[in-house]
């Protein structure tokens, strides 16, 4: 197995890679085996031990600070991903160490995923709660966005389209700094013509369905959309939508409802999180929902709620190069579009060049995928977590709704 950039920096600059190429040659243990062939994978809170050991020293001083404390942190959440007592211990005693108060729970880092069997064994009565008690937050449907729209998202998307390439947009480098296109909607129920402007047309049917779920929609005059590709061990750090990244005279504007469509295989990435919290609330929001990544999948959310990805556990479930493609949209009654240009570039653009309209067009316009007819839309039970939030001293007691939040700075919420 290939090791990414951030598997080799962790072996260079965290002092544990003497004490890990010493255990890996013994013969007894299939463990440490393991360990040599997939070191991020497969840590052992042994390795913790060596790190809180022989490395905090090191973490505040010297050149590479940056990356030793980096590396530590990706320790840290390898180990929170495990269901272990004891690892979980370590993760704790690891970002305690590092400064941080709060770190996302067991029940979220080292989610599990419900296989169909479980999910038979779940009653309708829990299904229908647990539905009714998401549903002022967050609703997931499958085959809910018609075929013709969905081909042309995935065809438009995918991991070897121009897109990428013109936004210079890179899945193993550095973030880019953000970038969204604006369209302007028509009235409910009216829908452009797919052979003009796939887009338009694609963009008004996620409309149709996000107005069913939340009928706020109904009333709005834009959407902006933008698309994320990231390895399966990679997540996206918890965020509030909101407008001009929250720049604006009288403070962050937020959309009336936000949706998310996977485009990537099943079980790609990690899974969406939303939790109950919003900017105007100062005490802590215990309670959240997890929805796992499968192709088609269609999560639309209410705009105001904190929300991100968690990296992914374990291998990815299909091969190394595999990516976690999510087409994303927000739903505003009003928003500052940069340009006068049908779609508008909306945000942070910078150096990266827009797509011209004609441009988009030939894209989504392109060569189709092969697609089943449109079957009936399916709801799909949400993943309830709680606590979000657990601290990291107290053997990991769990942060309870109504708490004094703390720094952000003082929270582990690891994006990798």
């Amino acid at each position: 197995m290939a090791h990414s950039a951030e598997d080799v920096d962790m072996c260079r600059y965290v002092p544990f890679a003497r004490f890990h190429a010493a255990h890996s040659k013994k013969r007894h243990s299939r463990r440490y085996t393991r360990t040599a062939r997939t070191p991020v994978t497969w840590l052992s809170p042994s390795v913790a031990t060596a790190v809180r050991r022989r490395s905090f020293k090191r973490i505040s001083r010297g050149t590479n600070a940056r990356k030793i404390r980096k590396a530590t942190e990706r320790i840290a959440l390898k180990l929170a991903q495990r269901t272990r007592t004891r690892a979980q211990a370590c993760a704790n005693d690891i970002l305690r160490k590092l400064g941080y108060e709060w770190r996302l729970a067991r029940s979220v880092l080292a989610y599990q995923v419900m296989n169909k069997q479980q999910a038979r064994r779940r009653t309708c009565q829990e299904k229908s709660r647990a539905q009714k008690e998401a549903a002022p937050y967050v609703h997931i449907l499958d085959d809910a966005v018609p075929v013709w729209a969905l081909a042309r998202l995935t065809s438009a998307f995918a991991r070897t389209s121009q897109f990428w390439d013109v936004h210079g947009y890179d899945v193993d480098g550095p973030p880019i700094p953000f970038f969204s296109y604006v369209h302007s909607l028509k009235a409910y129920g009216e829908m452009p013509p797919v052979t003009a402007d796939p887009m338009d047309a694609c963009v008004h049917a996620i409309r149709d369905v996000a107005a069913r779920l939340f009928p706020a929609v109904q009333k709005a005059r834009f959407v902006e959309w933008w698309v994320h590709c990231r390895r399966h061990g990679r997540g996206h750090q918890l965020h509030f939508d909101s407008d001009a990244e929250g720049d604006g005279a009288d403070g962050p504007r937020h959309p009336i409802a936000s949706a998310v469509l996977s485009l990537g295989a099943e079980g790609v990435g990690g899974p969406t999180l939303v939790t109950t919290q919003t900017r105007d609330n100062a005490n802590a929001c215990g309670r959240g929902w997890l929805v796992m990544p499968a192709f088609g999948r269609l999560t639309v959310f209410d705009g105001r709620l904190l929300h991100g990805v968690i990296p992914g556990r374990g291998p990815a479930p299909t091969d190394d190069n595999a990516c976690r493609i999510t087409w994303m949209c927000a739903f505003w009654d009003t928003i500052d579009a940069k340009g006068a240009a049908k779609p508008a570039p909306a945000a942070g653009l910078g150096h990266i060049r827009a797509l011209r309209k004609d441009e988009l067009v030939r894209l989504v316009r392109g060569k189709l995928t092969d697609v089943s007819s449109d079957a009936e839309p399916r709801v799909v039970t949400p993943q309830a977590v709680f606590p979000v939030w657990e601290r990291t001293q107290d053997g990991g007691t769990a942060v309870l709704d109504g708490e004094p939040l703390v720094a952000y700075d003082a929270c582990f919420v690891p994006s990798v």
